[in-house]
Formats: structure tokens, C-alpha cells, sequence
């Protein structure tokens, strides 16, 4: 005996509800699909309009390309001596200094601004530091290009910015509060002491 079949294929889902998600996870998937067709698209074509980020450097001669980078690598550690000059030899120390300064020139009942100076005057006069090596760094770059010396530079400035922005989260820390700068202070939790 041949059992009848009923047409067409067996049922999927048997709810809305299921139909519903099974629907919404396949626009999902084809959203992804051509939004990764798209992005890789545009990727493509912002690399082939995009002008070449080589320096012009073909009027120097090579002997003068490496004189012109030592001469900047020498400019850039003159400023890194004026900083560490400023700073001392730890970082974290100096920083702690400036903090502590503060500390003891606020009341815990009254909020002192001017006293902030002790800590946003090295910040800016490290940034100023850091500016005169972003200079020296771009003016290489342009004549230059990146190499060993445009390295080395780019590792000072990062080591001004690293305490640069310890000193801001102490600034700002303590803009917020004195009192929540102490406890952070006491509890190790600032930026510079981790």
C-alpha cells in the first residue's frame, strides 16, 4: 500500500514566533555580509585615491638626508635633557612631588584652585617640551622620512607624554575633589602609581 504524500516540503517552523527569529537572523547575516562588501570596497578605493604619504626628499643627497637626521636626533636629545633635567631621573617621583605639593597646600574643608598650579605648571611646561620635539620630529619627516633617528625621537615624546598625562590625571583627580584625590593617593589608585 502507497501512502499519499502530502506537496511541497516538510514545515520548518511551526510558530510565528520561530519563523520571526529564524527571518530576522538571516537579514542579520545579509547585512553583515554586504556591509563587509561595502567597507572592503571602500577600502580599496581610499587606498587607490589617497595621495602617497612618502616625504619629498629627492632634492637631498644621501649624505645630506643622514646629516639633516642626526642633527634633528641631536636637537630632540637636547630637549630630552632639558627634560629630565626638570623631571629627574624618576618620572614617578616627580609626579609624587608635584602631588604631594598640592596635598599640602589645600585645607580638606576648603578646595584650593590656585594651588592646582603645582601641578598644571610642570604639565604645561612638559607639554611646551613635548611640542618642540613634535617639531623637530615633523620637520624630519618631511625632509627625511621615518627611519632609526624618526624612531628614537618618537620615543622620547612618548615618554614626555606618558608623564604629561600622569600629571593631567592628578589634575584632574583633583579638580574633582581633594578629599577624593587623598583616598585615591592613599590607595594607590592613581594613574602614575600602578
Amino acid at each position: 500500500m502507497v501512502h499519499a504524500r502530502k506537496g511541497g516540503r516538510p514545515r520548518k517552523y511551526f510558530s510565528d514566533e520561530e519563523r520571526l527569529a529564524a527571518h530576522r537572523v538571516s537579514n542579520r547575516a545579509s547585512w553583515q555580509r554586504r556591509a563587509e562588501q561595502q567597507n572592503l570596497s571602500r577600502r580599496e578605493n581610499y587606498r587607490k585615491q589617497r595621495p602617497t604619504r612618502e616625504p619629498s626628499n629627492s632634492i637631498l643627497k644621501e649624505s645630506d638626508r643622514k646629516d639633516l637626521a642626526r642633527t634633528s636626533l641631536l636637537k630632540a636629545q637636547q630637549v630630552e635633557v632639558e627634560f629630565t633635567t626638570f623631571v629627574g631621573i624618576d618620572p614617578r617621583s616627580f609626579v609624587e612631588a608635584r602631588l604631594l605639593d598640592y596635598l599640602s597646600q589645600v585645607s580638606s574643608d576648603k578646595e584650593n584652585r590656585d594651588a592646582l598650579d603645582t601641578i598644571d605648571g610642570p604639565a604645561e611646561t612638559i607639554g611646551q617640551l613635548r611640542q618642540k620635539c613634535y617639531d623637530i620630529r615633523d620637520h624630519l619627516w618631511q625632509r627625511v622620512g621615518s627611519g632609526k633617528h624618526y624612531d628614537r625621537i618618537t620615543d622620547i615624546m612618548d615618554e614626555m607624554r606618558r608623564v604629561e598625562g600622569w600629571l593631567m590625571d592628578v589634575s584632574c583627580e583633583a579638580l574633582i575633589s581633594s578629599q577624593s584625590l587623598r583616598e585615591m593617593y592613599s590607595q594607590r589608585q592613581l594613574q602614575y602609581q600602578k
